[in-house]
C-alpha cells in the first residue's frame, strides 16, 4: 500500500506540476514540499505540517480531510509487542533476601506516597503553564506575517541625503492592489525584498536603473518618474528581473 508522500507525489505528476509550481500556489516553501515527498514530516511542529499537507493536497485535486487522516494514521505511534518467550523456559522467579526483615507493608506504601505528592508538589511549583496548542490555517499565517512584516516597513523608503541624489535621478512609485511580495535591487546595491499589504504606497530613488521581480504582478502598479507603467503581469504570476531605467521613460513616451 502507497504512503501519503507517494500519492500526493503521484497526484502532482499526474497534473504535469513541478514542486516550484506547487510552492508558488500554496506560498509554502519549497524545501518543506521536498521533505514531504520524501516522506519526511519532522521538520517543522505537527501544526505547520498538517496545514502544508492540506494545501499541497487540494492543489493536486486529492481531498484535504482523506489527507489529513492518513497522516494520522501514518505518523500515530505503534504500540510496543511484548518479546514472546520460548516454549518451557518459565519466567524467573524472585529470590528472597536473606539476612533482612521485611518492614511493614504499611509504612512502606506510606513512605511511596509521601515522596510521590512531595514530586507532584515541586513539579506544579516549577513547570510554567503551557498554552494549547492551536492549529492555524496557512493562509492565516502567510496573513499575519504579512501584518507584521508590513508594520516594519515605512510606507515610504527615506531617500538618499539631497546632497548625493543627482537632480536626474529616476523615482519609482508603487501603489500596491492586493498583497504582494517585491524584491528590489537599485544601481549596484544588494537586493532588499519587501512584504507589503493592499493600499500601500512606496518610493524609491536611484541613479541609473531599477531591476524588480514581483510575486503575484497583477497586484501592484509601478509608475516611473511620473509615467504610469502599470502592473507587470497578471493576478498571482511571478515576473522576475524587469529593468526599468531611462530608455523604460523613452519607450513609455
Amino acid at each position: 500500500m502507497k504512503t501519503l508522500s507517494e500519492d500526493l507525489r503521484t497526484a502532482r505528476q499526474q497534473k504535469q506540476m513541478t514542486l516550484q509550481q506547487v510552492a508558488d500556489l500554496t506560498l509554502v516553501n519549497v524545501k518543506f514540499l521536498e521533505a514531504i515527498d520524501r516522506g519526511d514530516y519532522s521538520f517543522l511542529p505537527q501544526a505547520y505540517v498538517r496545514a502544508f499537507l492540506r494545501e499541497y493536497a487540494q492543489v493536486v485535486g486529492m481531498e484535504a480531510q482523506e489527507a489529513m487522516d492518513r497522516y494520522e494514521q501514518e505518523t500515530a505511534p505503534r504500540p510496543v509487542q511484548p518479546t514472546a518467550r520460548p516454549a518451557g523456559v518459565e519466567a524467573p522467579k524472585a529470590e528472597p533476601s536473606g539476612g533482612f526483615s521485611p518492614r511493614p507493608a504499611w509504612l512502606v506504601t506510606a513512605a511511596i506516597a509521601l515522596f510521590t505528592l512531595v514530586v507532584i508538589v515541586l513539579a506544579l511549583q516549577e513547570r510554567p503553564e503551557e498554552e494549547p496548542v492551536v492549529e492555524i490555517p496557512f493562509r492565516d499565517m502567510v496573513r499575519q506575517n504579512e501584518q507584521r512584516a508590513a508594520s516594519s516597513i515605512p510606507e515610504r523608503p527615506e531617500p538618499l541625503p539631497e546632497e548625493i541624489v543627482p537632480a536626474d535621478s529616476l523615482t519609482l512609485l508603487a501603489v500596491t492592489l492586493d498583497s504582494v511580495w517585491v524584491q528590489m535591487v537599485i544601481d549596484a546595491q544588494d537586493p532588499r525584498e519587501y512584504i507589503f499589504p493592499p493600499n500601500r504606497r512606496a518610493t524609491w530613488k536611484a541613479h541609473d536603473r531599477f531591476v524588480v521581480t514581483v510575486g503575484n504582478a497583477g497586484g501592484i502598479q509601478f509608475t516611473l518618474n511620473q509615467t504610469s507603467l502599470g502592473t507587470l503581469g497578471v493576478q498571482g504570476a511571478v515576473v522576475r528581473n524587469v529593468e526599468f531605467n531611462r530608455r523604460t521613460l523613452d519607450r513609455e513616451q
